[in-house]
C-alpha cells in the first residue's frame, strides 16, 4: 500500500474522532418510575413539622408503578398559612449540574370529594421553579400550579385528578407545559443540580373545619439532557460506524495494492 493511501486512511480515522465530540446526544440523566417496591437512594428523606418516618404512610409497588402517599402525621393549629405545613421531603442530587435539560413529572391526587382535604404534592427544581398540586383552603378545592421566585401560574383542580408537567430549558429560556398545553415561561440560568419531591398536609383546625388528607401519587420523574458526560462513555453507533468505515477502507486499499502488485 502506497504512502499516499496510508495517509488517507489515517486522515479518515482522525476525522472520525474529531467529528464525534461535535455531535449532541440526548441522555437520560435521572429517572425514577417508582416501580421497584421500595424507596432507596438516591432519595434522602427528611421531615418538617409533625411528620416523622413513623407517621407517614406510603407504598411503592411494581404492580401499579406509582409512589402513593395515604397519610402524613400532623399537629393541628388554629391558623391557615404555609408556615403550618407538615411535609415529607425526598431530595436527590443529580450526577451533573445541567444548563439545558428536559424534565417530565407525573402526579395524581384524590381528596375523596372533601373540601377540607388540605394537601400538597410538589417537585422543586432547586433555585429554579416548582411544579405542584396544592390545596391550602379548608372550604375549597385546590390548584395545579407552576411558580418561580417572581411569578405563578395556577389553575383550579377537582377533587380528583392528575397532571403531567413538562419543563424544558434552553440557554436560560424555560418553558413549562401541563398535559401538553404551554402555560408558563421564565428565564433562569442557575444550573439544575438537585430536586426535592414534597408531600404535605396543612395543619388547620378551627371554625371553618379540620384539615383532612386524601391520597397523593407520583408516577415518574425523568430528566434528559445533551450535556451529560458519562464517566465511561459508551461509543455511539455513529462513532462505531465511522471508525469501522475507516478501518475497512484501509483493509480495502491494502488488498487492492497487493492485487495490483502481483498482476
Amino acid at each position: 500500500m502506497s504512502e499516499k493511501r496510508i495517509m488517507s486512511c489515517l486522515y479518515m480515522i482522525v476525522f472520525s474522532f474529531m467529528i464525534i465530540p461535535g455531535i449532541a446526544f440526548t441522555s437520560t440523566i435521572f429517572q425514577d418510575d417508582f416501580d421497584d417496591g421500595t424507596l432507596i437512594p438516591p432519595w434522602n428523606i427528611s421531615f418538617t413539622g409533625a411528620a416523622t418516618n413513623n407517621t407517614w404512610t406510603y407504598s411503592e409497588q411494581s404492580a401499579d408503578t406509582w409512589l402513593t402517599v395515604t397519610n402524613i402525621g400532623r399537629a393541628y393549629f388554629t391558623s391557615n398559612n404555609n408556615s403550618d405545613l407538615t411535609q415529607v421531603l425526598l431530595t436527590t442530587t443529580l450526577p451533573q449540574s445541567l444548563n439545558n435539560f428536559s424534565l417530565s413529572f407525573s402526579i395524581a391526587w384524590d381528596t375523596f370529594g372533601r373540601n377540607d382535604a388540605m394537601q400538597l404534592v410538589q417537585l422543586r427544581l432547586t433555585d429554579i421553579l416548582s411544579c405542584r398540586y396544592y390545596d391550602a383552603w379548608v372550604r375549597n378545592n385546590g390548584y395545579v400550579s407552576v411558580n418561580d421566585a417572581g411569578a405563578t401560574y395556577s389553575t383550579a383542580s377537582g377533587y380528583q385528578g392528575s397532571a403531567l408537567f413538562h419543563v424544558t430549558r434552553t440557554d436560560g429560556e424555560i418553558e413549562v407545559s401541563i398535559d401538553g398545553i404551554p402555560v408558563f415561561t421564565t428565564v433562569n440560568t442557575i444550573p439544575l443540580s438537585s430536586l426535592t419531591l414534597s408531600f404535605g398536609v396543612y395543619n388547620y383546625s378551627g371554625a371553618s373545619g379540620t384539615a383532612t388528607f386524601g391520597t397523593e401519587k407520583v408516577d415518574y420523574i425523568i430528566i434528559e439532557s445533551d450535556e451529560y458526560v458519562a464517566e465511561y462513555p459508551i461509543p455511539e453507533p455513529i462513532s462505531i460506524f465511522l471508525l469501522g468505515t475507516s478501518l475497512v477502507s484501509c483493509v480495502f486499499y491494502k488488498k487492492r495494492g497487493f492485487i495490483t502488485h502481483n498482476q
